[in-house]
This record gives C-alpha cells, structure tokens and sequence, in this order.
C-alpha cells in the first residue's frame, strides 16, 4: 500500500495538473462470439486553486479503494488504491455505448470522490477513457415526493382510493439514468430498489390500501456510489364514506312540511349530526348513521311564528365536512279579525318602536321630544296585508315652516324603501 500523504508531499506537480497515464489495452477474438474489448480508464483529480487546495488533497489521502460501475454491461469491481495507481482496466466490455461510474473510497467504505462518463465502446478495439472525479463533500441529492389519490382528497382515502405517488430525484453529480427508487408503502408492501430504464425525469407507483388506519409511506432514492436520500409522507385510510345530501335548498311554506334526504356514498358507516338550524324550524331527526345502500328522511316544518325569518340554514355534520342546506320560508296573508286603535288616551304608546329620536306621549298626543330632528316610529307587522289606516296628523306649532313636514309611511317590508306615503306641510300662498 503506498503512502498517500506522501504522494502528495513530493510529487506536488502530480496534484496540480490532470493526471492522465495510459496504458496499452490487449483484447482477445472469440472464434463465432461477439467480440468484447477492454477498457482503461484513467482518473483525472480536481486541479489545485492557486491558494492549494489543502481540504480536498487531505480527503484524496484517505482514498484506499476504487469501485467502478457499468450497469449496462453488469460490471461493479472494486480496485485496491496501491503505488501511483491513476488507471483501471476493466475485461470483457461488450461494444456499445455505456455509462461508467467510478468511486472513490476510504478504508471504511465512505464515498470520498466521484464521476461518471459516457464510454463508446466499438467491438474488438482498445478503449481509453478520462473521467474526472470529484469531491462528494460538496455533492447534493434531493428527492421530491408528491401524493395524490382518486379521493380528491391528496393523503385520505378509503379502500377504494387509488393512490399516486410521484418521484422526482436530482443529483449535482450524476445523471437520472444512475437512480435506483426504493418506495415502502407502509402496509407491508415494499418496492425494491430498481431502476427507471427510461430515466424519466418523474417517476410515479400507484398502490390500494386495504388495511384501515395511518400509514407511513417511505421513499428512498440511491444514486452514483451508493449514496441515498429519502422523503417520507402520512396516508390515512379510513371506512367512513361521504354524505350526500340531495337537495340545497328548500321553499316551505308556514303551514306545509318538507323534507330532505341523506345518503351514503363508498364504502362503510357514515355518521351524521345536524349541528346548526333556525330556531322557528322544526326537524324529524337531528342525527344519525347510514351504511352503503341505506337513507334518512329529514322532515322539516315551521313550528313557530315568532321569530319567523326570511330564511334560515340547516348544518349536517360528518366527520370533518359540513353542508349546508337553505330553507326560505314563503309566509302567507292573513286576515286581519281584530281592529287596532290607539289614541294615547292611557299615555302610552302600545306595540309602536322608535326607530330615530325619543318619543312619548304628552297630552294625548304621540309625539317627538325635538320637532327639529330627524325622527321615526313605527307600528305593524310584515305580514299584514289590505290594511286601513286612519289617523290625525297634527304639526307642532314651533315647527320650522319653511323646510318640516308629517308623514305617514306605509310600507310592505321592513328594509324596502318604497311604499305609500301621506305628507302633512304648510300651505303657502
């Protein structure tokens, strides 16, 4: 075993430029066998920068080993590092065009440095090759793993949820056609390491899962001198199908019911719970679970007039998803049986609101604390209909005059700003 660090020490020229030797290849005819062709490569270092290059040339001494790989010609031999050995010859390569690796080792089989090359090899020819090496100390691999599933949800499915997985590796060092993937589906199923024989710049391996719960699924890449990267992502399988609901909306009536109807689709038991509805809304069932093939009717009605709204929402919960159904209710005219008066004579103003300005009554009189502001009461509600209205509408007499008016407003909608207006002003001449 030679002495590297003094290699070094003497023979500095050595390290500074290309080290090229060459050697005389003999080759051998087989009688009617294709005829194979021995190969000589010989390894070139990274030259020296004008500072010396004192870290690479210490990681260069503890090279013990030469590994070199032709994967297309089914070659992986190891060399001992011995004397100023800078050239390998490798027997017996079949013609062709190969890709060769060479590794770089220590006595503790780490990767030190390493190249590749693209040889022609043309039958019953000696072949000589160059390949430069380089420092794995600044070599880089990355993996990128990206999952998708039939589910249309990327890392959750069920048992009938086809997954894709999506491989893309990168080596600053070496090409994709030195890649080998090994993927770990993480139920038992295991990929082996292989290799892509298109190089595709992304790989992909679909799989089923039949086993319920979370699964680990690993994925590894190996590239030139066996050096491995990894990524690693959660599926989860679970047997609870979706809900499906068949209706959104729903126009009811004060007087009518109505219903909806909740289904399962997939596979399994499906839990279900109504988590939100309009307080005026009566509703048959409020929870529930439903298996493949099975159904709940949802019976809703008004059971309330107070509080009755335009509209309200029905919330169905199962598992992490909410739907949402809208139910408008259509409300109905009524005939007014009974006749509202009121002339303040008790002082006070029954069922009026204030809407703008303090109001009160004084001297049988409702009227605004200031004539000079903007003021507004109101009386009724939404659903009268072919009403009648009588009234006295009496102007202060400290009114401005020349800008104030009464009015009565009839409108059929709260937040409608049309409708029916009576206006009370002074004359003029």
């Amino acid at each position: 075993m030679v002495d590297l660090k003094s290699k070094f020490n003497t023979k500095v020229k050595l390290w500074l430029g290309a080290l090229v030797v060459m050697s005389y290849v003999n080759f051998m005819v087989g009688c009617g066998e294709e005829e194979k062709s021995e190969l000589q490569i010989n390894l070139v270092l990274p030259a020296a920068a004008p500072s010396g290059e004192k870290d690479t040339q210490m990681e260069f001494e503890q090279v013990t080993q030469i590994r070199v790989q032709i994967s297309t010609a089914g070659i992986d031999s190891r060399f001992t590092l011995t004397g100023r050995t800078t050239s390998v010859t490798i027997d017996e390569i079949p013609p062709g065009n190969h890709m060769v690796s060479v590794h770089l080792l220590s006595a503790k089989n780490k990767l030190m440095f390493t190249g590749q090359e693209s040889v022609n090899v043309i039958e019953g020819k000696a072949t000589q090759k160059a390949i430069q090496v380089k420092p794995t100390s600044g070599r880089q691999l990355t993996l990128a793993m990206a999952v998708r599933s039939t589910s249309g949800k990327p890392v959750k499915g069920d048992p009938t949820t086809t997954f894709y997985v999506d491989l893309t590796a990168f080596d600053t060092h070496f090409d994709r056609s030195h890649f080998e993937y090994q993927l770990d589906w993480g139920d038992g199923t295991i990929i082996p390491f292989e290799k892509d024989p298109l190089a595709q710049e992304e790989l992909t391996y679909t799989h089923k899962y039949i086993k319920l719960g979370r699964h680990m699924v690993k994925a590894v890449v190996k590239s030139g001198g066996g050096i491995t990267t990894g990524a690693v992502e959660v599926l989860t399988i679970i047997n609870e199908s979706e809900l499906s609901i068949n209706r959104d909306f729903i126009y009811l009536t004060e007087d009518e019911e109505d219903s909806f109807i909740l289904e399962t689709e997939g596979q399994g038991v499906t839990n279900w719970k109504i988590t939100e509805s309009p307080r005026w809304l009566a509703l048959s069932k409020n929870s529930g679970s439903l298996t493949t093939g099975k159904s709940d009717r949802i019976t809703i009605s008004v059971k309330s007039l107070s509080g009755l709204a335009d509209y309200g929402e029905i919330v169905v919960k199962s598992g992490d998803d909410e739907q949402v159904i809208t139910v408008y209710v259509i409300k109905e005219s009524r005939e007014v049986s009974q006749v509202f008066t009121e002339d303040f004579g008790d002082g006070v103003a029954d069922d009026w609101k204030e809407k703008l300005g303090s109001w009160s009554v004084k001297n049988g009189k409702y009227a605004p604390a200031s004539a000079h502001d903007d003021t507004l009461a109101v009386f009724g509600e939404d659903n009268w209909r072919d009403m009648t209205i009588e009234a006295d509408l009496i102007l202060p007499d400290d009114l401005d005059q020349s800008h104030s008016t009464g009015r009565i407003f009839v409108r059929s909608d709260m937040r409608s700003l049309s409708g029916i207006a009576l206006e009370l002003g002074w004359a003029t001449n």
